[in-house]
């Protein structure tokens, strides 16, 4: 019965099925028009090529990537990794060498030969040299990997370095880090988005009157998703990250949609003999509820797009397309839907999740006048947490401690005390300042050695008397350039501060320098997202300001409500900081544009529902106490969504960064959901005198 209705296209005429009733009669060509445009996405998503390199997103106008451009297109590589060897004879490490240097995309491999003679007894040896390459029975190389390579490319040459090494050695690096990320992205990224589907169809078969109507829900959030992850392949690159929360957090905050739609055509049914007016009734009364809320979120994401670092634009653009497209599904497919499997929709008295029993206006009185100074004292104080809680941004944190990755880095920086390498890039200067400038940075205290022309033998000697291959390693076209390795982790206080040491002292030593590598890319990106953080922030509180004062006619009520959800942000990251849990960056700058956007809806929703209580009631907590009763179920159902949703990632997840964002989202969700119940009610109650009185005009809801 269901296919036939499906072709069937001439039961109305034209001229009936005017307004939203054309979608029915074109059904057969929605459908086809859909196929085609999963087909495409499907097609687009088996192209996706993600960047793995968070660094990579840094604008080109800061430091460390004009450093690095310098390094790649003069040296001809980009990354790097360190290879620690139990201490054999140094014929055998010079075999390895040779059979690592024949690997394709390896560029260069450096250690002791590389700048002394390696047959000199270990006494003989330069101190630097020395030092840097032999640390009790372990011996370390450096291995250099081509530029002009795909990620594939560089797995695989990672892949087959590892082939053929020794069992007891260790691989660390950036380079590691990046290829461990884009195996366990590739691993775990599929079983997010199946938890996350699993998790919401066992909520909604609670939340909806027929087990059936998940189904056709989760058929059109599918085609959401797919064709929303399918456009990133048209629009350029996309992140590891980006491609690993997108599907989750895309349930988790357009599900309402369908949601509302579903509830409307219940409601309607009654009032309708044929099914198919029923659903054209609830899709043309939804259309501007539903699209206030999309524009709301739509505000807090596209804002994003503000942040001088690139991710930023990356993830805000990518979920802002998924508000638009999942706003045009839930208005043309999932219609066609609705009536194609009408068969499904049967009125019930049957008692779902959300009907519960409403509280005593006494005892909700109390009740909210108890919790509204608990959640301000809260609120202030989380505040205050959530400003100083500690960041962190190396690659090498993504991981837990536990994993593969962090045992190899750990074991090379316990034998060598290296944490991390960067590289200055710098015109030349004399040798007298040139060592000056060495002997200060080696004074600091997270700077292990400085390796340069200068000091690779103790006796100076001109640039000509070294060998080609020396000079090389330390020459960039017009440049000179320096090995810095850094024995403490860059998300270290006191290897911040020494950055800015180093940054002081090459203005004070060159005319032109560039600091790169892992320390110069942290400093750079904490610079570039304190910035961000405030400039998203501040935008897309003044967008979605913007809405609600359009929307409520009040200044006072826009206000509010901004500061209710900026609150409930505040307080999810002081969580955070009370229970010794330090974030990435970039978490708090993407929760707070996608927390905005998302939950900013159970304040307006309230509103709302508020002022039309108002106007039937003289009674500030009697409208209060209608509001909170009736709009309770929906903001609940709403939060619990958005919290099942990314519930599962926070859990599973492997990489930090992935775990943390889906982590403070669904915790968000609640925090927002306690919020607008318990705080915003009183709030209102407390300030009603400064509203508008009944009647007037910039009362009438928009």
């Amino acid at each position: 019965m269901c296919l036939k209705r499906l072709f069937k296209t001439n039961d109305y005429s034209l001229k009936k099925l005017s307004g939203w009733g054309i979608i029915f009669q074109y059904r057969s060509w929605i459908f086809l028009a859909y196929g085609l445009l999963l087909i495409l996405s499907l097609w687009g998503m088996q192209q996706l090529k993600p960047t793995y390199d968070l660094f990579s997103f840094l604008p080109k106008s800061v430091e460390s990537m004009k450093g690095i451009s310098i390094i790649r297109s003069n040296q001809g590589y980009s990354d790097s990794l360190w290879l620690m060897l139990p201490a054999k004879p140094k014929s055998d490490t010079l075999l390895l060498k040779e059979t690592l240097s024949n690997i394709p995309n390896v560029a260069e491999i450096t250690w002791i030969d590389s700048l002394q003679n390696p047959a000199y007894p270990d006494p003989f040896l330069p101190d630097e040299a020395r030092e840097t390459f032999i640390s009790g029975d372990k011996t370390i190389l450096e291995i250099k990997l081509t530029t002009l390579m795909s990620n594939q490319e560089k797995g695989e040459t990672i892949q087959r370095i590892q082939s053929l090494i020794p069992p007891s050695a260790d691989l660390g690096g950036e380079a590691v880090i990046m290829e461990s990320l884009r195996r366990t992205t590739d691993r775990e990224s599929k079983y997010y988005t199946l938890l996350a589907i699993i998790s919401i169809a066992v909520l909604l078969s609670l939340l909806l009157r027929s087990w059936k109507k998940p189904l056709l829900v989760l058929v059109s959030m599918g085609c959401t998703i797919l064709m929303t992850m399918g456009s990133a392949y048209y629009s350029g690159t996309i992140s590891f990250l980006t491609k690993s929360i997108t599907p989750s957090i895309l349930l988790g905050i357009t599900m309402d949609y369908a949601l509302f739609l579903i509830h409307r055509v219940e409601e309607e049914l009654p009032r309708h003999l044929e099914k198919k007016e029923a659903i054209i009734a609830a899709v043309r009364k939804s259309f501007l509820p539903i699209a206030a809320s999309a524009l709301t979120t739509f505000a807090g994401l596209i804002s994003l797009i503000a942040m001088n670092f690139g991710l930023g634009k990356d993830m805000g653009l990518l979920l802002a397309k998924g508000i638009v497209i999942a706003f045009v599904v839930n208005q043309t497919l999932l219609p066609v839907l609705l009536y194609t499997f009408s068969g499904w929709f049967h009125l019930s008295k049957k008692k779902v999740l959300t009907e519960a029993s409403t509280p005593h206006l006494f005892l909700f009185r109390r009740v909210l006048l108890s919790l509204f100074p608990l959640l301000l004292v809260v609120a202030v104080f989380s505040s205050y947490y959530g400003t100083h809680i500690p960041y962190y941004i190396s690659n090498e944190k993504q991981f837990k401690t536990n994993s593969p990755i962090m045992h190899s880095n750990q074991a090379i920086s316990d034998h060598f005390q290296l944490k991390s390498t960067s590289y200055l890039v710098y015109k030349n200067v004399d040798t007298q300042s040139e060592n000056e400038w060495i002997r200060r940075v080696e004074n600091l205290s997270s700077i292990k050695k400085v390796i340069s022309q200068s000091n690779v033998t103790d006796t100076p000697v001109p640039d000509f008397y070294f060998p080609l291959s020396v000079q090389k390693r330390f020459q960039a076209g017009e440049y000179r350039l320096m090995t810095i390795l850094f024995s403490r982790s860059v998300d270290e206080k006191a290897t911040e501060k020494d950055i800015r040491t180093i940054r002081s002292l090459n203005r004070e030593f060159f005319t032109e320098s560039y600091l790169t590598g892992s320390a110069g890319f942290a400093s750079d990106t904490k610079q570039v997202l304190t910035k961000d953080l405030n400039r998203v922030t501040w935008l897309s509180s003044l967008l979605i300001f913007l809405i609600i004062l359009y929307t409520f006619r009040s200044f006072l009520y826009a206000f509010l409500l901004i500061l209710t959800v900026q609150l409930a942000f505040w307080i999810n990251v002081g969580i955070s900081f009370m229970m010794g849990q330090p974030l990435y960056q970039l978490t708090p700058i993407f929760i707070s544009a996608i927390q905005m956007g998302a939950t900013i809806d159970y304040g307006i929703l309230f509103t709302t529902r508020y002022l039309e209580e108002k106007q039937r009631s003289g009674s500030r907590l009697e409208s209060i106490y209608r509001t909170w009763t009736t709009v309770f179920p929906a903001i609940a159902t709403s939060a619990s969504i958005l919290f099942i949703a990314t519930l599962g990632i926070a859990i599973i997840a492997s990489l930090s960064t992935a775990s943390e964002v889906s982590q403070l989202l669904g915790r968000g969700a609640l925090v927002s959901f306690t919020l607008v119940i318990g705080f915003y009610p009183g709030l209102l109650l407390l300030l009603d005198p400064f509203f508008p009185k009944k009647g007037r005009k910039n009362e009438k809801v928009s």
